[in-house]
């Protein structure tokens, strides 16, 4: 029989982390974390990672992998998850994917376009034609190449665009062709997804409340202290909700207040964004984990999914 996966999801500050401690207790279980941020080694406080508490309670996996200057993609995702997820399975025990990027969720289950190694030269270059030219520049140029990638695609989504002409000048064929010829997935497992739900006004109370904890647990400092270890602000690891919008007040050019708000904000966006994307996914069964019963109920359920997979 097909292995089993229990996968929790869900926007940020929804109580996906409960559920999946409680579940890992429960069920023999350990957690793989799905966040495009907990990657990352050094950016803990502005990413929620999980505290010493939370990993003695349940092995985590996915946390703390690369430094803030190594790329790292969806495709690096998917493959180390997979061998995490072989590793809990041989360990007689059930993996639990947990997070908030349903991107990779989604890779994982359904299959990524197989990873094209970048080439800085490249990238060069169209970072500089970029800055010439302009970003919609570079989208027409793609539309021209790859239509129905272009399609796909925002026109001020520079990291896609610019990822998919990469892909055509490095490799001669399109993103939409290799695609439809060379798909990875995590592997071929029985999968059970569980949203945790909330009331909006209610999930933006929670993300108010976690913002102004992150800050007096020391934020501000967390990101000096890696900007003095000699990281660019100009990578990806720090272009994230939480630490971007303090840039202005460690330049002196905006206040603590207003970085401050400016987060919290684009907290919320980002848990928008989070919720439209996983409404989207019919397989999802959506809980209320904040509310006992209901959690108590979503394990019960979880628990006997587990029962007629074995």
């Amino acid at each position: 029989m097909t292995a089993g996966i229990l996968v929790i999801v869900g926007p940020t500050a929804s109580g996906k982390k409960k559920l999946a401690l409680r579940a890992a207790e429960l069920f023999n279980g350990e957690i793989v974390s799905a966040d495009s941020r907990k990657v990352y080694r050094y950016l803990d406080i502005g990413t929620a990672k999980p505290t010493p508490e939370d990993r003695a309670a349940a092995p985590h996996h996915l946390i703390d992998v690369v430094n803030p200057d190594e790329p790292f993609s969806a495709g690096e995702w998917v493959r180390l998850a997979s061998e995490a997820v072989t590793g809990i399975i041989s360990r007689g025990r059930l993996p639990i994917i947990s997070g908030g990027t349903g991107f990779y969720i989604r890779a994982f289950r359904d299959g990524l376009t197989v990873d094209i190694a970048a080439d800085t030269e490249i990238r060069k270059n169209l970072e500089n034609e970029c800055t010439g030219k302009g970003l919609h520049a570079l989208y027409q140029t793609l539309a021209g190449i790859d239509p129905e990638r272009a399609s796909e695609l925002h026109e001020h989504d520079r990291v896609r665009v610019l990822r998919a002409l990469e892909v055509y000048y490095t490799t001669g064929r399109t993103f939409t062709e290799i695609r439809k010829n060379s798909r990875i997935t995590g592997g071929d497992y029985t999968c059970y997804t569980i949203g945790a739900d909330i009331e909006r006004k209610e999930l933006y109370r929670r993300i108010d409340i976690r913002v102004d904890a992150m800050v007096s647990a020391g934020l501000v400092d967390e990101l000096r202290r890696v900007l003095d270890m000699g990281y660019s602000r100009s990578l990806t690891a720090f272009d994230t909700v939480g630490y971007k919008e303090w840039f202005p007040f460690l330049d002196g050019v905006e206040s603590f207040e207003s970085c401050l708000e400016a987060v919290k904000r684009d907290t919320r966006r980002y848990a928008k964004r989070q919720l439209t994307w996983f409404r989207s996914q019919p397989e999802i069964w959506w809980t209320g984990v904040l509310d006992d019963e209901k959690l108590s109920l979503a394990l019960e359920q979880a628990g006997r999914w587990i029962e007629s997979i074995q």
